[in-house]
């Protein structure tokens, strides 16, 4: 009797824990569930908040960058005007003389093209050149050019460069032409961007002009902007969430601006590191970017599988918040560890 009510008691409690570990499990993977859900909604509203600081610290530093530019390229203007305007004062003085009859109409223009002609600067690598409203170049250290028509003259892209000029500068009074061109001692196949400014001396019908290249306003610019991108790149690492920090790609998935790599603005594309799933062999960036394109969000989420610091070459689901930037063409992102995330879950549910 004894004996069986022992073993009544006994199955009574195996049943009992048994039941209770049940329960208790299902309880923890209810919680645990829960608990997973709000841990990614957490994530993906902490995410969103952090790309749009990045964002706006890209917007900063695109701005500064921007107005660098405007400020080089607004000093290279003001050079060629000063140059333009000292030949300008030599014609004005010319002309007075012609009025005041102490010289020929002829003799005055003999005298302005033997001036202009000798006229160099930069080195000697500067000059000025004149054309007639005709279209006639009638002034150019290059001799073949002088006395021909140059009104169909154009530049690689089909810009017709003296038109463009003559007809800026009699219909306003001066005018800014910017183009492309060869550049001496470069390859003939290699064209630079150059800026001309020419100005019309009505009693004439001359346009006097000159130009320069401004490569190295441009890449100053890109220096100056690899820079700002790099102060961006060391301040978004204190943006840090379950160990990862945003980063910046662009549309063809290569990276910008990324803490651990010496990114910023390279010249060279072939330098530049690009994102690939590791499972798919799929671009991150550029599969994200077409699908923001695709849906017109600015905010997605894209899983992918990527390698984990001290894992070798094993891959992990990441969780990848993308959010593209109005007007550039580059999207901040940042992305956490499944497992890392999943950890957090579980630590709320089974503390230690």
């Amino acid at each position: 009797m004894k004996n069986r009510r022992r073993s009544l008691l006994l199955t009574s409690v195996t049943v009992f824990v048994v039941v209770s570990l049940i329960v208790a499990s299902v309880v923890a993977w209810v919680i645990k569930d829960k608990v997973e859900k709000q841990v990614y909604t957490m994530v993906e509203q902490s995410a969103e908040g952090v790309v749009n600081l990045t964002a706006g610290q890209v917007y900063i530093a695109d701005a500064a960058s921007d107005f660098y530019l405007y400020k080089a390229k607004d000093h290279a203007k003001e050079k060629l005007e000063s140059i333009v305007d000292s030949v300008y004062a030599s014609l004005e003085n010319l002309y007075k003389m012609e009025e005041q009859g102490l010289l020929t109409a002829s003799q005055a223009k003999r005298r302005a093209i033997d001036f202009i002609s000798g006229v160099r600067y930069d080195g000697g690598s500067g000059y000025i050149f004149v054309v007639d409203t005709n279209y006639t170049m009638l002034v150019h250290p290059k001799a073949s050019l002088v006395g021909k028509n140059v009104k169909d003259l154009k530049d690689p892209n089909g810009k017709p460069i003296i038109q463009e000029m003559v007809d800026g500068a009699v219909k306003n009074g001066s005018v800014f032409v910017n183009y492309v061109w060869t550049k001496p001692g470069e390859p003939e196949d290699k064209y630079f961007p150059k800026i001309t400014y020419a100005k019309y001396f009505q009693p004439w019908g001359w346009i006097v002009a000159t130009g320069d290249y401004i490569d190295d306003v441009y890449r100053d610019a890109e220096l100056f902007k690899k820079q700002m991108y790099m102060r961006v790149g060391k301040s978004i690492t204190s943006f840090r969430l379950l160990n990862a920090y945003p980063f910046i790609m662009d549309k063809d998935g290569y990276l910008v601006i990324h803490p651990k790599y010496d990114t910023g603005v390279e010249f060279d594309r072939s330098k530049q590191f690009q994102g690939v799933d590791k499972k798919t062999g799929e671009n991150i960036g550029k599969k994200a970017w077409e699908l923001m394109e695709k849906t017109g969000k600015k905010f997605i989420r894209l899983d992918y599988y990527y390698t984990k610091p001290g894992h070798g070459d094993k891959i992990f689901k990441k969780l990848g918040f993308f959010y593209k930037i109005p007007g550039t063409d580059l999207m901040a992102v940042f992305s956490f560890y499944e497992d890392d995330m999943q950890a957090i879950a579980m630590s709320a549910v089974m503390p230690t």
